[in-house]
């Protein structure tokens, strides 16, 4: 179960660097390898857009936790600052594409830095790396018998509100990863981030690959051509 988790938070990991990808994509525009950076930033799209579907099926679904959940941590956001930030800073100042190297190796140097990322992601569990759950939601510690969670809440509510709470306000998204809503403005709040979230990173994702297909190009050419 722990490598499955390893795999979960690689995928996890390549998802939230969407924002990297992009600002190393318009930092390196004008470099003849810079379309690596268009894959990349599409495939951190897609696997976005499985992970919310999958959240969004579960909060469909209600599966929950099998005991009663209690919070036994203070919110994590304050104190994880440094970790989000490190994050992103340590592989936009690495990679850095450069014409004598192939292509090949910065894909090997970049699949080595995410992997060392990951290890320290698996063994922190921090899913506020994440920047989408780190503007828009809280996250804290919980347990129930016999198990023990990743406890994500929309952000305006806090620890002090959930001391004890059971399990009807809690949907599993994970062996390790529950979702708390308290009421259903909560539950609304929610499922209206997951379909923006999922229509925006759709529209993003479409147009990431009109690039690649260099539609834009066609259609101009096109257009230029019945003038």
């Amino acid at each position: 179960m722990e490598g499955v988790y390893f795999f979960f938070y690689f995928f996890y990991l390549i998802g939230a660097q969407f924002p990297l990808f992009l600002l190393l994509l318009i930092r390196n525009i004008n470099n003849e390898n810079a379309s690596m950076f268009i894959y990349m930033l599409l495939a951190s799209l897609l696997i976005l857009i499985i992970l919310l579907t999958i959240v969004k099926v579960r909060m469909a679904t209600k599966s929950r936790p099998k005991s009663n959940m209690i919070i036994n941590s203070e919110n994590m956001a304050n104190t994880t600052m440094s970790e989000f930030l490190s994050f992103f800073l340590l592989p936009f100042f690495t990679f850095n594409l450069i014409t004598t190297n192939s292509i090949s190796q910065q894909l090997y140097e970049m699949l080595f830095l995410f992997i060392l990322l990951t290890i320290f992601l698996h063994r922190s569990e921090n899913l506020l790396i994440n920047p989408l759950i780190f503007v828009f939601y809280n996250m804290y510690k919980g347990s129930s018998p016999g198990s023990n969670y990743n406890v994500i809440m929309p952000k305006h509510r806090t620890s002090a509100s959930v001391e004890t709470q059971n399990k009807e306000n809690f949907v599993r998204i994970t062996n390790k990863i529950v979702v708390f809503h308290s009421n259903t403005n909560d539950l609304r709040l929610i499922n209206k981030f997951l379909n923006w979230s999922l229509i925006i990173l759709t529209v993003v994702s479409i147009g990431c690959v009109l690039v690649i297909l260099d539609i834009p190009h066609l259609v101009v050419s096109w257009v230029r051509s019945t003038i």
